[in-house]
């Protein structure tokens, strides 16, 4: 898992607020998240609640792709076994000229 910091406009300021960071990664002890300045929400199970992928030009031999991951929404249900957090993060791949190649949003759903 990354931590991501904030984008930083020309003049080297953040160009929005802090916001407190909640893990989602089962896999990593609750000691590592406090390493990483982090709270590991606080729940146990985890599903894929599913993906979108969008596509943009095609990929070319030689092309440069980057990917840029974002959390894009945090919504919260109460279900059948309790409250449900579910998480959306969204993936954008674009080429070295800057078109979007691939876009998918991924929905994670813990309780």
């Amino acid at each position: 898992m990354s931590v991501a910091t904030p984008p930083v406009s020309a003049r080297g300021a953040e160009t929005r607020p802090p916001v407190r960071v909640v893990a989602f990664d089962p896999f990593v002890s609750a000691e590592r998240y406090r390493e990483l300045g982090v709270e590991k929400a606080a729940t146990e199970s985890l599903i894929n609640g599913g993906t979108e992928v969008e596509y943009g030009v095609r990929m070319r031999p030689g092309d440069v792709i980057t990917s840029v991951t974002t959390l894009a929404g945090y919504s919260e249900r109460e279900g059948r076994l309790g409250l449900m957090l579910f998480t959306t993060s969204e993936d954008t791949w674009t080429n070295q000229r800057g078109e979007t190649v691939k876009t998918s949003r991924n929905t994670l759903i813990r309780y």
